[in-house]
């Protein structure tokens, strides 16, 4: 081969190699769990395979001179595990993620699965790349082949960087694909030069499997988007097959956003393939982080909002009497993915096209130092702690730009999750807020969410100006929504004054310094593995609790109405406290002091939005424990929910099932009695108490119950069976053969005989009634049903 030619081809190669490069440098994060460890890994698995190849390949060079016809399968072999890998690892990731069998496995345990699976793709990718520069260097000669090869390298990230933002990592690899088979064409048709024909067959053989791909990835771009490691809620187990469709889906070349539609109407945001925002979960956080501060400035004019933006952030400010609302770091384009959730949320999807709204594309902070003494209010979304980009929001040096951007009497909110954020890193991101803002203060929209609030200047805040700002009906509308229905109601969230911060962070002089950045990520990736890590950093939080509004005066609001309104937030607070110390307290004294406490609350304002979502936190966690079997576990969450709402129809229900699970009929029967109380339509509570009615020996209590539920759901095939096996195998005079059978009859009807429990109960209906021929016959259908589901 001429050395010309040796040249272009280490060249080629090279680019090819650098497309492939710059489109992994985005996927390896989505196969990992994005921190600086999961980095690393990457690394340590990719240098030490790249250098054994290149040992062989040199090896093989010295050894034999130019490479034979096998050594020249290695760079079309190589490109095909570098194109293929994206369509596989997803499916790979889902299946082993699914071995953990929904539970949440341990640090040590994951990295070794993680580094599995990276391995299965990095180690031949990097072996097989060392192999053919070897191979390269051999043919192009030495040092100039290097040079070449780097060249090549450098090109193809270039082209990469250059493609347009709408291509994303798509683009890098369609691109790379074709470049790979280009080279590949070449270096196979240098093997034969004295066959031409062979070599222009092996020259397009390459490129047509290219162009084949290619067609295979058309469409594909949320899969490549959507890996499922860092979206914890889409590897649960079950949960990896989320329920409903994708609805939008961008890539601007730097993040992915995907926006998926439930059954339900619930929506979920996703960017770069973790969860960002979920509609309606996360609905009060994201309101109230915009609302707060603009209701606490006297006189806001410009917003600035920083990080990924929602569209629910721009529908909040859209109320307030703004000149201007600016998304920084944000460009229009990728925001097209929110309409689908604006339109079904609220049908405010117009407020993308309001002319006070406006978008710049960048790093934030550079635009932030571009914009000195410009905005009267900034709202920062935090990103992930574990990612370096997301540590760095939440250091000193970020919340000085903010502050140097912010006008005389400017605010800075910054709204984080601190689920995985242990004390000393909590401590530490207050700290450097708080040296920025000596006036900090912390409010809590919701649990596990924190509002850190700064003010440029200083002195307390006017209740006569809060309340009438409040009650704009926009605003009124909008904070209605998320459970606000009052000042009161806004006001309790306030969890720390300036002076519980400095409370807080007294146990750590050096906690002003503020975050590292890369410390941060690297101390928050292992907490991620620590579910109690928030709790402990919550319960720091409240212990430095406020319990009276000192930050507050009475401006032109009179003494009386002032009094009342103190009395009334005051009351919200305790009661918030007292759930909070519920959730956070491990000793027994102090919950049980502290269900008193919330059982008082509760009856002062049982109506309250943010107990409620409290509670509702709790049940959630109670029926995450019914899912994966720990019904003790339930229970205790159960009972402490009812010891704050006994008539809370949701804790009775899930009390319920618990109590059924352990085998306490009788519990499971009185639970279930108070829940059709609090609830009388309430077809699963009604239909529950039916079903452990007849277990407890109940059986007129649960055919009065079947022909309640039937009075509305004429057709509902689980109370036509319930129905039919009350009938069926009850006493006299509950027992009623020729209606069970009617019922049973009616239910396999509806289920097509699909159901193999109906079908089941019919063919024992069958046959316990003398109708053995059609019970037999429908047996061995099921049987054969269930032999043909195995085979396929």
């Amino acid at each position: 081969m001429k050395t010309n030619s040796s040249f272009a081809l280490a060249a080629g190669s090279g680019a090819t190699i650098g497309l492939f490069a710059s489109a992994y440098a985005r996927l390896v994060p989505y196969w990992s769990d994005g921190t600086p460890r999961g980095a690393a890994l990457a690394l340590g698995l990719l240098l030490p395979s790249l250098a054994a190849g290149f040992a062989i390949g040199r090896w093989l060079t010295r050894r034999r001179g130019a490479p034979g016809v096998a050594s020249a399968l290695a760079l079309p072999l190589l490109i095909a595990v570098l194109a293929c890998a994206p369509l596989c690892l997803p499916g790979m990731a889902v299946a082993g993620l699914e071995a953990f069998h929904g539970k949440f496995p341990g640090w040590g345990r994951f990295l070794w699965w993680q580094a599995g699976l990276l391995g299965r793709v990095l180690l031949p990718a990097g072996a097989l790349a060392g192999f053919v520069w070897a191979l390269l260097r051999g043919l192009a000669g030495g040092r100039r082949g290097d040079f070449a090869l780097a060249g090549g390298l450098l090109a193809g990230v270039l082209a990469a960087r250059l493609l347009p933002a709408a291509w994303g990592v798509e683009g890098a690899l369609r691109m790379a694909t074709v470049a790979g088979a280009l080279a590949a064409g070449a270096w196979l048709a240098g093997c034969w030069p004295d066959r031409p024909r062979l070599a222009w067959a092996l020259r397009l053989l390459p490129l047509l499997l290219a162009l084949a791909f290619l067609a295979l990835l058309r469409g594909l771009a949320p899969l490549l988007a959507e890996h499922p490691i860092n979206c914890w809620l889409g590897t649960q187990g079950a949960m990896a097959r989320l329920p409903g469709m994708i609805a939008a889906h961008h890539d601007d070349g730097r993040h992915t956003r995907t926006l998926r539609r439930f059954p339900d109407g619930g929506f979920l945001l996703c960017r770069d393939g973790e969860s960002a925002f979920a509609y309606p979960g996360d609905l009060p956080a994201t309101v109230l982080a915009v609302h707060t501060p603009l209701l606490l400035h006297p006189l806001p004019r410009r917003l600035a909002l920083i990080g990924a933006v929602n569209g629910e952030e721009l529908a909040a400010a859209a109320d307030h009497p703004l000149e201007s609302i600016a998304c920084l770091g944000t460009d229009h384009a990728s925001l097209s993915v929110v309409r689908p959730l604006l339109a079904g949320s609220h049908g405010r999807e117009t407020v993308l096209g309001d002319p006070r709204v406006s978008f710049s594309a960048g790093n934030p902070r550079a635009l932030l130092r571009e914009r000195h003494g410009r905005y009267d209010v900034i709202v920062m979304q935090s990103g992930r702690p574990w990612r370096a980009e997301g540590a760095r929001t939440l250091t000193r040096a970020c919340f000085a730009a903010c502050r140097a951007a912010l006008a005389t009497n400017g605010i800075l909110c910054v709204a984080l999750d601190v689920q995985h954020l242990g004390p000393d890193q909590m401590r530490r991101i207050a700290g450097g807020f708080a040296d920025v803002f000596p006036r900090m203060q912390v409010w809590s929209p919701q649990f596990n969410r924190l509002l850190l609030i700064g003010t440029a200047g200083g002195g307390a805040l006017d209740a006569a100006a809060l309340l009438a700002r409040l009650e704009r009906h926009p605003v009124m509308r909008s904070l209605a929504r998320v459970g606000v229905m009052a000042l009161p109601d806004l006001l309790a969230c306030l969890v720390m004054t300036p002076s519980g911060v400095a409370r807080y962070l007294a146990p750590e002089a050096g906690a002003r310094n503020g975050a590292s950045a890369w410390r941060l990520a690297w101390e928050t990736a292992r907490g991620r593995w620590t579910p109690a890590t928030g709790l402990r950093t919550l319960g720091e939080i409240e212990a430095a609790r406020a319990w009276r509004l000192d930050i507050l005066q009475p401006g032109g609001l009179e003494p009386e109405l002032f009094e009342a309104l103190q009395a009334r937030t005051e009351k919200q607070m305790a009661a918030r406290a007292a759930v909070m110390e519920l959730r956070t307290s491990p000793a027994a004294a102090t919950r049980a002091d502290a269900m008193r406490k919330a059982r008082e609350a509760a009856r002062l304002n049982a109506g309250d939005a943010f107990l409620n979502r409290l509670l509702l936190a709790m049940e959630q966690e109670g029926a995450f424990a019914l899912a994966r079997g720990d019904h003790a576990g339930a229970a205790r969450i159960y009972t402490d929910v009812l010891g704050i709402l006994p008539e809370r129809a949701s804790a009775c229900y899930g009390a319920a099932m618990a109590d059924r699970g352990l085998g306490r009929g009788e519990s499971a029967y009185l639970h279930l009695l108070r829940a059709v109380a609090a609830a009388p339509e309430a077809r699963d509570c009604r239909l529950a108490l039916a079903e452990t009615a007849w277990a407890t020996g109940r059986a007129a209590e649960a055919l009065a119950q079947y022909r309640r539920l039937l009075e509305r759901r004429a057709d509902d095939p689980d109370v036509l069976i319930g129905l039919a096996l009350c009938l069926g195998r009850g006493e006299p005079p509950v027992r009623n053969p020729a209606q069970a059978i009617a019922a049973a009859e009616r239910a396999a009807e509806l289920t097509r005989y699909r159901d193999p429990r109906i079908a089941a109960i019919l063919a024992d209906l069958y046959i316990e009634n003398g109708r053995v021929v059609e019970g037999v016959s429908l047996k061995r259908r099921l049987r054969l049903s269930d032999t043909l589901r195995v085979e396929h």
